[in-house]
């Protein structure tokens, strides 16, 4: 093998490892910032709730987790 030839496969195998590593660097970005949306939401809809449940127990309700107004019917019967 001519020298040219050899420098010229590592060369390739360097720039093959650099844009492989570039893809996985780029996929965990991705996946890090679809895990950022999730939790953002997930921790708006808990802000939501206890916003809801405080709204109840300020006018002396409990929160129908269930939402059937089991709980709610149960109030007003006793």
């Amino acid at each position: 093998m001519k020298l040219e030839a050899v420098i010229a496969s590592r060369w390739a195998v360097v720039g093959t490892s650099a844009l492989l590593l570039i893809g996985i660097l780029a996929f965990l970005r991705i996946v890090t910032n679809a895990v950022a949306v999730i939790n953002i939401r997930d921790g708006r809809i808990r802000a939501a709730l206890a916003r809801k449940a405080k709204r109840l127990a300020e006018a002396g309700l409990e929160h129908d987790s269930s939402g059937d107004g089991a709980v709610d019917a149960l109030r007003r019967a006793s």
